[in-house]
């Protein structure tokens, strides 16, 4: 099974030449100034396929949950990597396959903790999070 060793939530990523170029990345509080807030979401994700797993296709799913477990998003995105064994690279080498996935807009109705959860065939390989806080006007402070 292909192994996750980078999940960020970022400003924005993107791949070139092998490379994820991340601005903004590993963030975990998102303010606003009311609910419901309706966005999208960008990660930067590095995998790591082992040897013996390369030459086949892996597809990954990206879930937004809530903070009572309920799914965000009603199909997950998707993303199929496949990594083959260039002649050049030593027997027994892992490959690492940098990805950079969007996923929404999406609506977060309220306050609280929301989580991305990259699944591998069902199982959860990667979990990042964050808390929706609403910025609330300072109470003025009482003269005495």
């Amino acid at each position: 099974m292909p192994r996750v060793d980078c999940f960020l939530l970022v400003d924005s990523a993107q791949v070139v030449s092998g490379k994820l170029y991340i601005l903004g990345g590993g963030w975990a509080r998102l303010s606003s100034a009311q609910a419901p807030v309706t966005r999208s979401f960008e990660t930067a994700i590095r995998v790591i396929v082992a040897w013996t797993e390369t030459n086949r296709a892996h597809v990954l799913e990206l879930q937004l949950e809530n903070e009572d477990g309920l799914a965000m998003l009603e199909h997950p995105v998707k993303a199929e990597i496949r990594v083959g064994r260039p002649a050049s690279l030593k027997d027994g080498t892992d490959q690492v396959v940098p990805l950079a996935l969007r996923l929404g807009p999406v609506t977060l109705e309220r306050e609280g903790r929301y989580a991305l959860i990259l699944r591998y065939e069902g199982e959860e390989t990667a979990r990042t999070a964050f808390d929706l806080v609403l910025n609330r006007p300072a109470q003025p402070q009482a003269k005495g």
